[in-house]
């Protein structure tokens, strides 16, 4: 589920950053930060969030590439996080 359908938005503006990628063998990650700004679907102040990601891919036979696991952590205090409790 995206970032935005947890918190019921619509995303305005979205950016990763990488700060590094490995590849070894038919494994990958990409490790960064990301920030959003997104606009409640039901009104309100636009919320803005940033934090850290890290995505493992995994090569198929055909040569292309597959999330195999993703993660990603606000810099929000969790007071304040987007994030559903459950």
């Amino acid at each position: 589920m995206s970032i935005a359908a947890r918190v019921g938005a619509v995303v305005e503006r979205f950016e990763l950053i990488s700060d590094e990628i490995q590849i070894t063998g038919e494994w990958a990650f990409d490790r960064g930060t990301y920030q959003w700004r997104g606009v409640p679907r039901a009104g309100g102040d636009a919320i803005d969030d940033r934090g850290k990601y890290l995505v493992i891919l995994q090569r198929q036979v055909d040569g292309s590439w597959k999330l195999a696991r993703a993660m990603d952590n606000s810099d929000r205090p969790l007071a304040q996080s987007t994030r559903d409790a459950g």
